[in-house]
């Protein structure tokens, strides 16, 4: 789904509402990707064999240089055009909160008719993208954190857990995800791992039972010297001088 794609880039080339007139249209291939939501009516689509139906609140998605066929009702779409949008897939997706999406759609289009950065106008187009994701998800998203972060948790000493890693196992894009940490934790998916690794490092130095490097592994840190240099610049001191336990 085009909300599961993180390589997705593309350019803002325009964003218009659109009044459709009632009946079947054939329309051409044109140079551009269109990223619109459906206001009002409905349409119904024929894409490369595809076969989507749009009512109110929806998304659709239909990519550069690709004709199709549609059946519309009588209807008004906001319509955010993409330069050089690398998906290649026409999709239609259910909103989630209609209000929510809309809102994001309105203020593209007011951002475009002000002359405002076309940054503002791609942000918005990314957090339509979360919320179709939490949308098709079908968890509360502070529910779905919480599995996150127990999967850190059970495993924090394995040094190849990495944030990429954390998005395969739980089928989250690397976006979404540091969308939720930034907003329920203040930090990002990769500080977040990092700070664990170093506060359960803090409270096994503690302990005085094992050496630094024992440490520095079994925290997950595959490099004793890059441990030593983040660990200071967290507590402001080398562990090794928080350690009473062997040092080999």
């Amino acid at each position: 789904m085009l909300f599961n794609f993180d390589g997705l880039s593309f350019k803002i080339l325009h964003v218009g509402i659109y009044t459709h007139t009632p009946g079947h249209f054939n329309v051409k291939p044109r140079p551009f990707a269109a990223f619109s939501c459906r206001l009002s009516g409905e349409g119904n689509f024929v894409i490369d064999g595809k076969r989507l139906e749009v009512e109110a609140g929806n998304i659709v998605f239909i990519p550069a240089d690709m004709s199709y066929e549609v059946d519309y009702s009588s209807g008004q779409s906001i319509a955010v055009h993409l330069r050089d949008c690398n998906y290649l897939e026409a999709e239609a997706m259910a909103a989630g909160d209609k209000k929510t999406v809309e809102s994001a759609f309105f203020r593209m289009l007011s951002a475009w008719q002000d002359g405002r950065s076309a940054n503002l106008i791609k942000s918005d187009v990314f957090s339509v993208l979360a919320h179709l994701e939490d949308a098709a998800s079908g968890v509360p998203e502070d529910a779905e954190l919480e599995l996150y972060l127990q999967y850190i948790e059970k495993n924090l000493g394995d040094s190849e857990l990495t944030v990429e890693r954390l998005c395969r196992e739980m089928h989250v894009s690397r976006s979404v995800l540091q969308r939720r940490f930034l907003k329920h934790l203040g930090v990002t998916p990769n500080r977040y791992i990092v700070k664990s690794r170093l506060n359960r490092a803090l409270n096994m130095l503690a302990a005085g039972d094992m050496s630094v490097r024992s440490v520095a592994y079994t925290c997950g840190f595959s490099d004793e010297k890059y441990f030593s240099r983040v660990f200071k610049r967290a507590f402001g001191y080398p562990p090794v001088n928080f350690n009473s336990g062997p040092h080999a």
